[in-house]
């Protein structure tokens, strides 16, 4: 199973998180009682605006699926669908590289330690 096929469950939430849960044969995916599936909406947009490069109008009416204005809908009928694709596999990647890297690190048995943050005013 692909990265990019629970990160697309998470963005759609519900229904298909379900139906991932049982064609892997896996309990439903629980979320901590503080991170709500419009969290995870967020934070996936933003990445994919911010870190990944992708188009906003992608981000917006294809990945989170928001509804296109009447105008776009009538000469711009077919959506980015590549685009998106692309957009949520690097999102995808990012996801593995992060879970290598913890995976890596917990197997050393290192603690986790993260980086100071620069002072204010500083660059």
């Amino acid at each position: 199973m692909e990265v990019f096929e629970v990160v697309v469950a998470l963005l759609l939430g519900g229904a298909a998180l379900a139906a991932l849960a049982r064609r892997i044969g896996a309990p439903y995916p629980a979320l901590a009682d503080d991170v709500t599936i419009h969290d995870i909406q967020r934070t996936v947009a933003d990445s994919l605006l911010n870190r990944m490069g992708a188009q906003p109008w992608v981000v917006d009416h294809v990945v989170l699926g928001h509804a296109r204005p009447k105008l776009l809908q009538t000469y711009m009928p077919t959506l980015p669908l590549k685009e998106a694709r692309e957009a949520v596999q690097k999102w995808g990647e990012e996801i593995e590289r992060i879970l290598s890297a913890e995976a890596s690190v917990a197997g050393q048995g290192l603690e986790r330690v993260s980086s100071p943050s620069p002072a204010m005013g500083q660059r």
